[in-house]
């Protein structure tokens, strides 16, 4: 089991780290025609951030553009589209990623000491 640490001040907390179901990973609807590389990614937790997404994406090439979409409260509706320079970049993540990878999370509370 996976824990998390969170420094307040003087004190440590720790929190279990959540896994979201695994990631799925696919061209976006029509896109596979084009010659934009732009992916649809789903299952993504809440609260995940622009560099989080953008760090396990980088991998696999470079990434033009990153949308995550996030609801009124700025809080992720569990998907993104993002697009890549090249196919071969496409290919790899979705390889890679499609239904292999959790993205973890940690949430992080304020608690005063």
């Amino acid at each position: 089991m996976f824990a998390c640490i969170f420094v307040n001040k003087s004190c440590w907390f720790l929190f279990p780290i959540q896994a979201s179901s695994p990631l799925q990973v696919k061209y976006a609807d029509g896109e596979l025609e084009r010659l934009e590389h732009k992916l649809f990614v789903g299952m993504l937790p809440k609260n995940v951030s622009d560099p989080e997404v953008s760090a396990l994406f980088s991998q696999y090439g470079v990434i033009k553009d990153l949308q995550i979409l996030r609801g009124s409260q700025q809080t992720s509706k569990g998907c993104a589209f993002l697009k890549y320079e090249k196919k071969e970049q496409a290919v790899a993540a979705i390889d890679a990623l499609h239904g292999k990878h959790k993205m973890e999370v940690c949430f992080n509370l304020q608690v005063d000491c």
